[in-house]
């Protein structure tokens, strides 16, 4: 990714973010959005939380599918430090996508904590006990808070972004980045439906997944410099390496 593109990108991931929070904490925009997924009458959401269907689909599945690709580079790690190659900027590209895999959604699980928000289900206006507080109300002394701002289970799903990352052509790095949205949208939906989380708990986590991704790039996704290509074509005496030439 070019200076301008990954300056632009920032950028927009920073607004995004600003707004999104300030979307939660100024406007009406959650409730409005949260009314058209709950029926008052028979006190229940537009998905049940206990659907074996789409808690497989949209909840077990992908969490467990972005696991497993922690794992597979992880084990990918540890192989290219066995055999010498924990150096080459494929490493690199590796080790960046799997920190971006654990401190995205561990960052948003840290903000979660000390938040304060409660989870639509949990306010009175859904049946709940909880009365609706702001990420920066007061608080009093000794009252309950909650830890549901912004979206955790949504984090798996946008720390994919990483991958669109990752220096290839721009036409997959936007297929990348359009398939990262999906996974992560479509695990936010499913929070959303069943009262676990508002829109804008969504939509900050996705603004936090693309900022700390772009960050951890700047670090990791530097291209090799011409002394490292020139590095990497000697030998252990410094002397450079002749090409084999094919069998013929």
């Amino acid at each position: 990714m070019g200076s301008k593109a990954f300056a632009c990108l920032m950028l927009v991931s920073l607004v995004g973010l600003i707004a999104s929070i300030t979307i939660h904490e100024t406007t009406s925009l959650d409730m409005f959005v949260q009314d058209r997924l709950y029926d008052a009458q028979r006190d229940q959401w537009v998905v049940d939380k206990n659907a074996p269907l789409p808690r497989l689909f949209f909840y077990n599945l992908p969490k467990y599918t972005v696991a497993g690709l922690g794992v597979v580079l992880v084990v990918s790690l540890i192989l290219d430090r066995v055999h010498g190659r924990a150096e080459t900027f494929a490493s690199r590209q590796r080790f960046f996508l799997l920190l971006c895999l654990i401190f995205i959604p561990l960052a948003v699980a840290i903000i979660k904590r000390y938040s304060g928000v409660f989870c639509p289900a949990e306010l009175t206006r859904y049946g709940g006990k909880q009365a609706l507080r702001m990420l920066f109300q007061s608080r009093p002394p000794g009252a309950e808070v909650g830890h549901c701002f912004p979206g955790g289970h949504a984090s798996a799903g946008f720390a994919l972004v990483a991958f669109s990352l990752l220096p290839r052509g721009r036409t997959t790095r936007w297929g990348l980045l359009a398939g990262a949205l999906t996974v992560g949208w479509g695990m936010g939906v499913y929070q959303m439906a069943k009262g676990a989380h508002f829109l804008t708990h969504t939509l900050t986590t996705m603004f936090i997944a693309l900022v700390m991704a772009l960050l951890l790039g700047v670090w990791l996704l530097r291209p090799p410099t011409a002394s490292t290509n020139t590095t990497a074509n000697t030998d252990n005496s410094g002397a450079p390496k002749t090409p084999s030439m094919p069998d013929s």
